[in-house]
């Protein structure tokens, strides 16, 4: 029993009619934002303040970053990818593999380039027609978070939250912390975080619509090319399952919305079953980075003492502050009954998910085929946010003692922010007067309906109340953009010792910012145009603002903009069998120790550095080339224009298409097409005339081997195979006198999608329909007014 006497009676739970903050009506509000016993529509002001506030905040970032989404990954490797997905995707046809591109040719083996994810086509498909990257990139990011902001908002609403509670909630879960200053970097854990919070706004509805929510989040959130968040979803599912069984009982299994959401899951994992089913076909063949050698664990695991308090200003070892979510979130934890709340709608699955999402950031930087598990702090922001609203909505306890704790965990975030950078005091001072307002708000709007308050008193003490927790919630990214500008100040003072033009905030990412936003822009600056080559690049791209911009060949798949195809883009899966012989990273820059190069493969007479070139090479730059590689060339290849650091070579006696070894035993090939092009479902990739004598013979290409090719030579099919575990091979039968050999790929994900997608579909207006009888029947039951 509590000492401290309550600001206001706590409800129990025998008090009918009494809510999270005083007396509610007793006509149970419609859990989709439709009418209360007052006969308001909360969703229709909530909604629109929310979309209101978001775009101002999101028009205030772009103001002061205008380049904030585009950077580091989402420069490098997704946007220009999706804006070439989007230009094959606008000209009619679904592109599988580009040899051109090398190791990162095969475009469905990185679930992350969204090929097979048919509710990613769209944005592609715009993406491709814009002629601004910046653009595309800042689009994509606000998408993401108005999707996740608005599922948020449904989410609580559908909960019976305070509508003004609720709005500040999901301006406060969405704009900070992780999500906003790691996830533009890596889009999809944006997107896929959106769709995970949508999923979960789905399944807590009861509307026809939820149930359509249901099947296409499920389907972007596994689509969506963020495996990280695979586990989550069914935690989701089953705590929602529980929810439900908790509430009706055996009844739930009697009911057509049981029922229409699991045809809507089913259609969610037939959509979504093309990228799934190609993941695991690409796994025999796919290579990762691995772990460095340790006796311990490997990884830069996040603290969690941090995890647990952070707040607005709380910097990680990056300087960023990726702990923060909604401001008024932690202390609001002291104003609740647990016991009681833990009964509460909503309750037990946001808890559920929190306590995963933390335990997955815990683990080492290399978990199984995971790389840096702590990218899903933004999960653990987003649910512990909902958590602590979801459960004092649920169960209210305000007594002095509680407020006083609440203000104590206001204390403690500041102490904690000040322990991690004493320096930036004047900011953590502001976090801390911001969190105790914002708390001050809630108290008052939580008492505005008790009984003490004079009636003159309660007009105006909510509203100001609403609004003040809405602009404590909002302020958090103007105060974190100043926060970082100050930050910036200080890199260039105490680091660069000179001011980085155009940077206004600190982000330790690499920046990019010396590299042009326009397709225009990249055409003008690239090496070549609308080609395709083989560039081996050695240190060209160590300059991380840079990228290679001033020498006209860049890192990844930026040169894709300027239509040059440079026999490399991105690597986030590299083929095994390749990589034994080409060390990369990323962005494609090599290994200046390049021994496996040299080595010559059994059935070759030239070593691999001959086999995966093209007829063109360019070699730079210059003075980072290692001398034996250079030799090589100027030796073997006939040396042509040198400019820009950069030295192309031409081979001596030109292969066909994309043969990588020139033919023997009476095996003459010649091109029957222009063999350039990029391999599409159902049409051939590459055709050629071949010619055998009496002997069987082969034909070793210089395409990555992956499942899903194939051949055939004048209609028949011919086997085809990995030559040395690492490229294209096509067996030849011998007596063929001008044959067509026409190769194919396509792999099983390609393969299953047509199927997949009308399945789903199908799947889908049935859960729809299901969900629409189902309505339909309670709105019939209803008397009338």
């Amino acid at each position: 029993m509590s000492l401290s006497r309550p600001i206001t009676e706590p409800p129990t739970d025998d008090a009918r009619g009494i809510g999270a903050a005083g007396r509610v009506p007793t006509t149970v509000p419609d859990p989709d934002g439709g009418r209360t016993g007052t006969g308001r529509r909360p969703g229709l002001w909530a909604f629109p303040l929310y979309l209101a506030v978001q775009l101002c905040l999101l028009a205030v970032l772009r103001a002061v970053a205008p380049r904030f989404f585009w950077f580091d990954d989402a420069q490098i490797q997704f946007m220009p990818m999706y804006w070439w997905l989007g230009r094959q995707l606008g000209d009619g046809s679904l592109p599988l593999l580009d040899p051109d591109q090398g190791m990162a040719g095969n475009l469905t083996a990185d679930m992350q380039n969204g090929t097979l994810d048919v509710l990613r086509w769209p944005f592609m498909v715009w993406a491709g027609d814009q002629q601004d990257l910046v653009l595309v990139s800042t689009v994509h990011g606000w998408l993401c978070l108005l999707v996740l902001g608005a599922a948020a908002l449904a989410l609580l609403l559908n909960h019976h939250v305070r509508p003004a509670l609720a709005v500040a909630t999901a301006i406060g879960v969405t704009t900070g912390g992780f999500l906003l200053w790691y996830g533009p970097a890596w889009t999809p854990s944006m997107w896929s975080l959106a769709a995970l919070v949508w999923l979960w706004a789905a399944l807590s509805s009861r509307r026809w619509y939820g149930v359509l929510g249901v099947g296409l989040a499920f389907a972007a959130a596994v689509g969506a090319g963020n495996p990280y968040i695979w586990p989550l979803l069914p935690v989701l599912v089953a705590c929602q399952a529980y929810e439900r069984w908790r509430v009706g009982g055996r009844a739930v299994l009697r009911e057509r919305r049981t029922w229409a959401t699991v045809v809507a899951l089913l259609a969610g994992t037939v959509l979504s079953a093309p990228t799934l089913v190609n993941a695991l076909d690409v796994a025999p063949w796919m290579w990762r980075l691995p772990p460095a050698a340790t006796i311990g664990a490997a990884g830069t695991g996040t603290n969690l003492l941090d995890i647990l308090v952070g707040g607005t200003t709380l910097l990680n070892a990056s300087s960023l502050p990726i702990f923060s979510t909604t401001v008024i979130a932690l202390p609001l934890v002291a104003l609740v009954d647990w016991r009681r709340a833990v009964r509460g709608p909503g309750v037990v699955t946001a808890a559920c998910l929190w306590i995963a999402a933390v335990l997955w950031t815990q683990l080492p930087d290399y978990f199984l085929v995971f790389r840096i598990p702590f990218r899903l702090l933004s999960v653990v922001q987003v649910a512990f946010g909902l958590l602590v609203v979801l459960a004092l909505t649920a169960a209210t306890t305000l007594t002095r003692r509680r407020v006083a704790v609440a203000a104590g965990l206001v204390g403690l975030q500041f102490v904690v922010a000040m322990m991690r950078s004493p320096v930036l005091w004047r900011w953590h001072v502001i976090a801390l007067l911001l969190a105790l307002a914002g708390l001050a708000a809630v108290v008052l709007l939580l008492r505005s309906g008790a009984p003490a308050l004079r009636p003159a008193s309660r007009r105006w003490v909510r509203p100001a109340a609403a609004a003040t927790v809405l602009a404590v919630c909002a302020s958090a990214l103007p105060l974190q953009l100043g926060l970082q500008s100050t930050v910036q100040e200080r890199y260039e003072l105490i680091v660069l010792d000179e001011d980085q033009e155009g940077v206004p905030i600190y982000r330790p990412q690499s920046g990019g910012n010396d590299v042009g936003t326009t397709v225009e822009e990249f055409r003008q600056n690239s090496f070549a145009t609308d080609t395709s080559l083989t560039v081996y690049a050695f240190r060209a791209f160590d300059d991380f603002d840079d990228r290679g911009w001033d020498q006209g060949v860049l890192g990844g798949n930026l040169n894709l903009l300027a239509g040059f195809r440079p026999g490399y883009g991105s690597l986030a899966v590299w083929p095994e069998g390749v990589q034994r012989y080409v060390r990369a990273d990323y962005q494609s820059s090599l290994d200046p120790k390049q021994r496996a190069w040299f080595r010559v493969p059994e059935g070759a007479d030239v070593p691999w550095l001959d086999i995966l070139s093209s007829n063109r090479v360019l070699l730079g730059v210059e003075g980072a080339v290692p001398l034996s590689i250079g030799t090589y060339f100027a030796k073997n290849w006939d040396q042509g224009e040198t400019r820009d650091g950069w030295t192309e070579y031409v081979r001596r006696e030109p292969l066909p298409g994309r043969v990588g070894l020139a033919p023997t035993g009476g095996v003459s090939v010649e091109d029957a097409a222009p063999n350039d092009g990029v391999a599409t479902l159902g049409e051939p990739l590459e055709s050629y005339t071949v010619s055998t004598g009496d002997d069987e013979g082969r034909l070793v290409f210089r395409t990555p081997y992956w499942n899903g090719f194939r051949a055939t030579l004048d209609g028949r099919p011919v086997e085809v195979s990995a030559f040395a575990d690492a490229v294209l091979q096509v067996e030849l039968p011998a007596g063929v006198d001008s044959g067509r050999l026409e190769i194919f790929f396509e792999p099983i994900g390609a393969r299953v999608l047509p199927w997949c997608t009308g399945l789903g579909a199908l799947l889908l207006v049935v859960a729809v329909g299901t969900g629409l009888r189902r309505e339909r029947r309670a709105g019939a039951d209803l008397p009338a007014r």
